[in-house]
């Protein structure tokens, strides 16, 4: 189980830590001679890092860039277990892992003047020392054959009428733990008050189907016709649309909840400049034009990028986006190996 303990100093010391103990020596000696060592989260977001991210790159400074998938966890246990030769210069996580490795000392400041692309993210998505790539938007993900009138709210997931038919994410995921802090806002709690959300939770039990730990899990389910409705994210119902799957996302009338993918450089990387133009070329306007459109349909951060096409079905624009930034990480962290050891004996009963 990952460790999830965290306060603001630690968080605060490692950030001054990694400002102040020389990212301008690294740039200096290191040798950025490549190539590359990224990670991307699987699926659609690791098919576009590798067709339309690393291209961007290879093109701007003729190096090579080798993607791995990897969940957020995968790639701090793996910087973590060789700090002094890090096998990874540039890691992809959500925004409550990035706090766990900045709190770490994983991951080291982005200079502005090597990712000048980041000047067009709005300052509150420069977060744990990285730069927000792009929105995770979480919805209620249903199969318009077998679920209709379509969903329009979180207390849908509680109708007797689909009994033994829903899948939720547990709190392993930062997925299911956004999504417990929504119902428990919902209900009169917050991140300081989950009581709620647990409440809430086991009244739910009779109606679950199943309860897989990574959200891709949900697409074979719902493919296989083992689940009608979920919680789930954009990023794995667009893809399964496109293959023209019965399948699509609903916003919540409590609203939609987001988790933000983040770009890192990893700390003592070997090479920080490429690291960096690397993460430049994630927030190139060209590029995100690309993302936002099939088959990734992501949300772009650059302000440059205006919203278009079947996104805006979703979201007019990255304004509506940063009003939905409603999660306490730093309130969240500290309890989370307790979550998720309160859900598996409560809620999965396992």
């Amino acid at each position: 189980m990952t460790e999830f303990l965290i306060d603001r100093r630690t968080m605060l010391r490692a950030g001054l830590t990694a400002l102040t103990t020389g990212f301008a020596t690294r740039i200096a000696t290191a040798k950025d001679e490549g190539p590359l060592a990224v990670t991307a989260f699987s699926g659609i977001t690791e098919e576009m890092a590798r067709t339309v991210i690393a291209p961007a790159f290879r093109q701007t400074t003729g190096k090579t860039v080798n993607v791995t998938s990897s969940l957020a966890v995968e790639a701090i246990a793996k910087v973590s277990a060789s700090r002094a030769n890090p096998p990874l210069d540039v890691i992809v996580l959500d925004d409550p892992t990035g706090l766990i490795a900045a709190s770490r000392g994983l991951i080291q400041a982005i200079p502005a003047d090597k990712a000048p692309n980041g000047q067009d993210v709005p300052a509150k998505l420069h977060v744990n020392l990285g730069i927000t790539q792009t929105f995770q938007l979480i919805g209620l993900m249903y199969n318009t054959k077998r679920v209709q009138p379509a969903p329009t709210s979180w207390d849908d997931l509680w109708n007797p009428k689909y009994r033994g038919r829903v899948a939720i994410i547990g709190p392993d995921s930062s997925l299911g733990v956004a999504w417990m802090v929504s119902i428990a806002k919902a209900r009169g709690g917050s991140e300081d008050d989950l009581e709620p959300a647990w409440k809430a939770l086991n009244e739910l039990v009779p109606n679950l189907a199943t309860i897989p730990r990574a959200p891709g899990s949900l697409v074979p389910l719902m493919e296989q016709g083992q689940v009608d409705i979920a919680v789930g994210y954009l990023s794995i119902v667009q893809p399964l649309r496109m293959r023209g799957g019965d399948v699509a996302l609903a916003k919540p009338t409590q609203g939609w909840s987001v988790v933000l993918n983040v770009a890192h450089i990893v700390d003592n990387s070997p090479n920080p400049g490429l690291a960096a133009a690397y993460i430049n070329a994630m927030m190139d306007p060209t590029v995100q034009t690309k993302l936002s459109g099939p088959p990734a349909f992501q949300f772009p951060t650059n302000g440059k990028v205006p919203y278009q096409g079947e996104i805006r079905n979703y979201v007019s624009g990255p304004d509506e986006l940063l009003g939905m930034i409603t999660t306490d990480w730093t309130k969240i962290n500290p309890q989370r190996p307790a979550i998720i050891d309160r859900f598996n004996r409560d809620v999965r009963k396992g």
